[in-house]
């Protein structure tokens, strides 16, 4: 006798504020909170594929991060520029930290955060793709 594989319940605690924002975010991709969740589940897990987008969608346009408008440590006003700012920062010093010892990490890093504060958002963003396209080319190689 075969058993089927019943679908799995996950029951989430989170803010209303969450809520409300994956609400808004599968209202837009065209689909209910639970199928969208799914999706959100699956291409973090690894299957980007399953993240699915309704209509034709372009590429959005990434705002120029030098033309932000920043407070005195260089953190952008904006609150999602500010949290992908503080992500970066947080990125970058990791691994400088490990690459070239603290010492000299902190330098760069006050350099960066004194001339140009948006270089870690930059430096991420491309540290991103080259990753992407490296394992793009894994998965291809290994087909």
């Amino acid at each position: 006798m075969v058993q089927e594989a019943r679908p799995a319940v996950v029951l989430l605690r989170m803010s209303p504020q969450l809520r409300d924002g994956l609400r808004e975010a599968a209202t837009a991709a065209g689909c209910s909170l639970n199928a969208f969740a799914v999706q959100v589940l699956a291409a973090a897990a690894g299957d980007p594929a399953r993240f699915r987008l309704s209509g034709p969608h372009e590429e959005p346009e990434s705002p120029d991060v030098n033309a932000l408008e920043r407070d005195a440590l260089g953190y952008p006003l904006e609150r999602i520029a500010r949290a992908q700012h503080s992500g970066a920062r947080n990125d970058f010093i990791g691994t400088m930290g490990n690459e070239l010892g603290p010492d000299e990490m902190v330098a760069l890093v006050k350099r960066f955060d004194a001339e140009e504060p948006g270089y870690f958002v930059e430096w991420q963003r491309i540290r991103n793709a080259e990753r992407a396209a490296r394992e793009f080319e894994g998965r291809r190689g290994a087909a």
